[in-house]
């Protein structure tokens, strides 16, 4: 599957910047930009660094070359566009935190950002399935997490390389943590509660620690990290649409 990234374009005035996770894809925001770009937004979806190509390319990258890489894009975006609304998935949304205030972005949507991770058995299962295994799988759960991880398959002893960047995601939840209570960005986090890689207490960070007169929080009933319900979709979308037009 492709993990390229893509640009939807209208003639509007506001631009949406669209961050997938750690072992993401842009693909993780199809749905997503499709809907904006019928409701006549701009939507960039962006690969970071180490992504979309081989076990040693992603050993090779680190948080560091991701943030750059993100700001980057976030600069370009602010240079285009009367308005810019950063959208972040997983990781994704910690970058859209650590900027936001520097770029004086308008809006900020977290999609599962992790301020408190998870280990499950889950989690554990779908990894070994999605990264090991060598015949696609017919469960849908676990062919939308195929979908979204985007690096080509290795050896298992590769993979030991990637301990360096994986522990660089740590210290960038940390660094998130100390920056969260200085947003005055408007704010929608969504948070899915069956998510088996981020505690879905995570929203509740982001309650106690962020100012409630520009937060708007949402808890899915349904879904998990990667995999949304048809109806948590159809919320998602229209939390976005309704916090677009506020701000």
């Amino acid at each position: 599957m492709s993990h390229k990234p893509y640009y939807y374009k209208t003639n509007s005035n506001i631009g949406f910047l669209c961050i997938h996770g750690i072992f993401g894809s842009p693909n993780q925001f199809r749905q997503i930009a499709e809907m904006l770009y019928n409701c006549g937004y701009n939507c960039k979806v962006i690969l970071l660094p180490g992504h979309g190509g081989s076990v040693d390319e992603f050993a090779k990258s680190s948080y560091n070359t991701w943030s750059d890489y993100t700001k980057e894009q976030i600069s370009i975006m602010k240079y285009e566009y009367d308005k810019v609304i950063l959208i972040g998935h997983s990781m994704g949304g910690l970058f859209c935190l650590d900027f936001a205030e520097e770029f004086k972005v308008d809006g900020i949507i977290l999609i599962n950002t992790p301020m408190k991770v998870k280990i499950s058995a889950t989690q554990l299962w779908v990894c070994l399935k999605v990264i090991f295994s060598k015949k696609n799988t017919t469960r849908k759960f676990t062919q939308t997490y195929e979908q979204m991880y985007s690096m080509q398959k290795g050896t298992w002893y590769e993979y030991i390389k990637w301990i360096k960047p994986l522990l660089g995601v740590v210290k960038l939840i940390l660094n998130t943590r100390k920056i969260i209570p200085t947003i005055t960005i408007p704010t929608l986090a969504i948070q899915s509660k069956k998510d088996e890689t981020v505690n879905y207490k995570s929203i509740l960070y982001f309650k106690n620690k962020m100012n409630n007169k520009i937060l708007k929080t949402r808890l899915l009933k349904n879904s998990y990290h990667c995999y949304f319900s048809t109806e948590d979709k159809k919320i998602t979308e229209e939390l976005i649409k309704k916090f677009v037009k506020n701000i």
